[in-house]
């Protein structure tokens, strides 16, 4: 997290923190999302605006899950290439686990997907977050507004609209 490369970060991806950032994205901004997992489960983004890159599936191993929003992200993302490409803005999400060798796994789960992933090192500020140890792993994401996406009316000059 360099200083001056984001201007908000958002702490938490439930579904308050990813709506917030996909209106930022959507505001120009530039958006981090941090979010450290848990064993109880997760929020579901279907409604948010987030497109998820699959990541998170492929650092806790759900290949099968991974898969299916890998190809649906590309889908929606072939989608708005053919009919408007202001339908998707670039973002980050960042990973928070408890050691450096959960880390390496993520990174090496999301590569082996095929998953651009980077890994982050500690940071002394998401340890102060956390308060405790914590490593970062970054991964491309997207923001999607998806109140104009799912607005598109179906036509057959618009190839893909099918899915939606």
């Amino acid at each position: 997290m360099t200083a001056g490369r984001f201007d908000v970060v958002i702490i938490g991806a439930g579904a308050a923190g990813l709506w917030i950032a996909n209106r930022l994205v959507a505001a120009g901004a530039r958006v981090l999302v941090v979010h450290a997992p848990h064993a109880e489960g997760y929020s579901s983004t279907r409604n948010q605006g987030w497109l998820h890159s699959g990541a998170l599936y492929a650092v806790f191993h759900a290949p099968g899950v991974t898969r299916e929003c890998i190809a649906g992200s590309r889908l929606i993302l072939d989608f708005a290439e053919r009919y408007d490409r202001t339908l998707i803005a670039d973002a980050e999400f960042c990973y928070v686990l408890g050691s450096p060798q959960q880390a390496e796994a993520a990174v090496a789960a999301c590569r082996e997907a095929g998953l651009d992933a980077r890994p982050g090192g500690t940071r002394p500020q998401v340890q102060r977050l956390f308060a405790r140890p914590a490593w970062t792993v970054t991964v491309p994401d997207r923001a999607v507004d998806a109140t104009r996406l799912l607005r598109i009316p179906p036509s057959p000059d618009v190839p893909g609209r099918a899915w939606a």
